[in-house]
């Protein structure tokens, strides 16, 4: 039998898609020992917490973050492991099971499960930006586990044993960007493991516009640049002179096979650009969360 297993979700958006999201967890499979909380991180939102069924809506406004809005969700329940999930995720029915199809070793205090992306839509169902997130599979949680001592769990699909999460004391929760990087790095330093678990998959919902992109590019590189201070070895700032010239021979590379009537190299590329500019603008923004006070 698996562990009881409280899943926590932070939201921001409106009215109907918090309906439409609880609906959507509605469908996990829940033993007695589970619950869902959807933390509800909405600033102007001072209404009295509510239920769809199972899943329990907490009203968290005081910080516009979602590691506040996790760390709220995760003090209300007692399971001895968190599920974090993202809004823009699709999670399946067997999720929760998915993850415990094989017991986590003792020392493990992260699973990672896996990200998948939207496919690609054939015809004219899909945005370019859309289209751009299938073709490049841009949330996968491989990118980010496979950076050896630095690996971290993305906390769009993400378990970590309460014991571990207590130990370290949470997400910092008053940052906007890569507190699962941070609070990955802590959980690891008390010596707890990372542990993959390919079988626990959801899928991300892609962005539908450019601006869309660019702001979570921004948010990003604010994010980065904020790891960079706390672990100087995260990442490199800046872009260097050979990237950018990669960056020119893809393009000249890319208007070849658009001239050949393969036009997704040519938008994989350019949107790759945009994203690269929009991340190093990012880093020079503050990654500290609002807060209604």
């Amino acid at each position: 039998m698996r562990p009881g297993v409280d899943v926590v979700v932070p939201f921001v958006g409106d009215d109907e898609a918090l309906r439409s999201l609880c609906h959507a967890l509605e469908a996990l499979d829940l033993s007695d020992a589970d619950s869902v909380t959807v933390v509800d991180n909405r600033p102007q939102r001072d209404q009295p917490d509510t239920t769809y069924g199972r899943v329990r809506v907490i009203r968290a406004p005081a910080i516009q973050s979602s590691y506040y809005a996790r760390n709220c969700g995760a003090r209300v329940g007692s399971a001895p492991w968190l599920l974090f999930v993202d809004a823009d995720v699709r999670v399946s029915a067997d999720l929760l099971a998915r993850y415990f199809d094989q017991s986590p070793q003792d020392g493990s205090g992260v699973l990672a499960g896996a990200i998948g992306n939207e496919p690609l839509a054939r015809g004219n169902g899909q945005t370019i930006v859309a289209r751009y997130s299938a073709l490049k599979g841009l949330f996968a949680q491989e990118t980010t586990l496979d950076r050896g001592e630095l690996g971290y769990a993305m906390t769009a699909n993400c378990a970590i044993r309460r014991t571990a999460f207590e130990e370290v004391g949470g997400f910092v929760e008053t940052i906007r960007s890569g507190g699962d990087a941070d609070i990955c790095f802590r959980i690891r330093a008390k010596g707890w493991g990372i542990e993959p678990r390919d079988g626990a998959v959801v899928t991300h919902i892609n962005r539908e516009t450019l601006s869309q992109l660019v702001r979570q590019s921004m948010r990003h590189g604010s994010g980065a640049a904020w790891l960079e201070t706390m672990y100087p070895r995260f990442s490199t700032a800046g872009d260097t002179p050979g990237r950018t010239s990669r960056t020119s021979r893809r393009l000249v590379s890319a208007a070849g096979q658009m001239a050949k009537g393969n036009l997704d190299e040519m938008l994989v590329v350019t949107i790759d650009v945009v994203r690269r500019v929009a991340f190093q603008a990012g880093r020079r923004i503050s990654n500290e969360a609002t807060s209604r006070q």
